[in-house]
């Protein structure tokens, strides 16, 4: 069976659109990757704490919690359904590329702005602006890793766009060859895989430190007067006003510190910094060994080369047909 015009021109053409199919195929295998990565995680602190108290409602209120933690990270399945449009081409550039680019300028700015050096410092709010400052360092560090990894995954589904298209046309049934393909075209040697694999971790450690332990922390950093100044700053009409009128704010600031206090004390925030980091541990481990175990079915660089090269001339597949 030859290929098809449409689809030899997909495979040999220097752009590659990807498909729906090939999107939805990775996005199904990682969440499962994921969720499965987050249960072992809460197995392991169940008996963890299981072993620490002998107290039924105290196990009880911790499993409650670690139920809804789990619960409450199936919402990243919604966000997954959106983001196929990242990887869309816009202006000869992928939507995340613009997106990363456009988000890491205003970072990278952020503290040298007239907000930042003298907005900020007008209205007593130093502590805040230092704070803020060294948080925006670690956005920079959360940035830097996403454009290696996206970068890596952006080649690994236009190859596998490629592959499915060939797989396809000669009406191939096994989905782990075009997954294969995928691999050794993307990482043609294990320096490279684990490179992307390494740059993977090292984002998923810093995106929980980024966008769920450290905005925990720097709110709990941030002291009372400084909310205090920032109330003040959100309702007077003058500078002369900063600095007086401060039992008018009582009511807020006992509500600042019922806040401070919960969040402080949190059972739930703080499974879920738990749980997020022993995911992402998991989750990078469980993603090696399988791709450890695909490539093993090709161990040398030539076999690699070999099965790319076959794959894409359609032999492989006239060969199984015969």
């Amino acid at each position: 069976m030859l290929p098809s015009s449409a689809s030899t021109a997909s495979c040999c053409e220097g752009v590659i659109v990807l498909n729906e199919k090939a999107f939805v195929e990775v996005k199904r295998r990682e969440l499962r990757r994921f969720h499965r990565a987050v249960d072992v995680v809460v197995e392991d602190l169940l008996l963890k704490k299981y072993e620490e108290t002998r107290k039924a409602e105290e196990y009880r209120d911790y499993a409650r919690t670690c139920g809804l933690v789990k619960s409450n990270l199936h919402l990243l399945d919604v966000v997954a359904d959106n983001a196929d449009a990242l990887f869309e081409t816009t202006d000869e550039r992928s939507n995340w590329e613009i997106y990363l680019s456009g988000t890491r300028r205003l970072a990278r700015k952020m503290p040298e702005s007239h907000l930042f050096r003298f907005v900020l410092p007008m209205f007593g709010l130093d502590s805040v602006r230092e704070k803020l400052v060294a948080y925006s360092a670690r956005w920079l560090d959360q940035f830097h890793a996403t454009q290696k990894v996206l970068h890596e995954t952006d080649r690994y589904l236009k190859n596998l766009t490629r592959g499915l298209a060939v797989a396809q046309d000669y009406q191939a049934s096994d989905s782990e060859l075009p997954r294969l393909y995928a691999s050794v075209k993307t990482w043609t040697s294990k320096d490279e895989l684990d490179h992307f694999l390494s740059g993977l971790s090292d984002l998923l450690d810093v995106s929980v430190e980024v966008f769920v332990v450290g905005p925990v922390q720097l709110y709990l950093m941030l002291g009372r007067d400084a909310f205090l100044m920032i109330f003040k700053t959100l309702s007077v009409g003058k500078l002369s006003e900063l600095r007086a009128h401060d039992r008018e704010y009582a009511d807020l600031l006992r509500l600042h510190d019922f806040v401070h206090g919960a969040v402080e004390k949190s059972m739930t925030i703080h499974v879920m910094q738990e749980v997020l980091k022993g995911a992402a541990v998991e989750y990078s481990k469980r993603l090696r060994q399988e791709q450890d175990q695909l490539r093993g079915q090709l161990p040398t660089k030539e076999m690699k080369y070999r099965f790319a090269e076959r794959y894409e001339s359609g032999a492989l597949f006239r060969t199984h047909d015969e």
